[in-house]
């Protein structure tokens, strides 16, 4: 896993919600760390997410390594769709 200081911004045209090989994990204030690949499961952790306390991250998964990037509201408004 890297953190290449790369942000969502610097990938324009990606839509989260349609990546497949992608997945997000959100962490919530109490801990609880719950993870999603399907549309479905992204859809159900996105209403989740609260961008005041929790913590919300994209797990983009290459053929060598996996970048992990924090999704902020910002984010999620230019980022996910159908």
């Amino acid at each position: 896993m890297t953190n290449n200081n790369e942000t969502l911004k610097d990938k324009t045209g990606m839509n989260i919600r349609r990546m497949d090989n992608s997945s997000l994990i959100l962490v919530k204030a109490d801990g609880t760390v719950t993870t999603g690949r399907t549309r479905a499961d992204k859809d159900s952790l996105v209403q989740q997410f609260d961008a005041k306390v929790d913590i919300l991250l994209l797990a983009w998964h290459g053929q060598r390594k996996t970048d992990m990037f924090r999704v902020t509201e910002d984010d999620l408004r230019r980022n996910y769709g159908d």
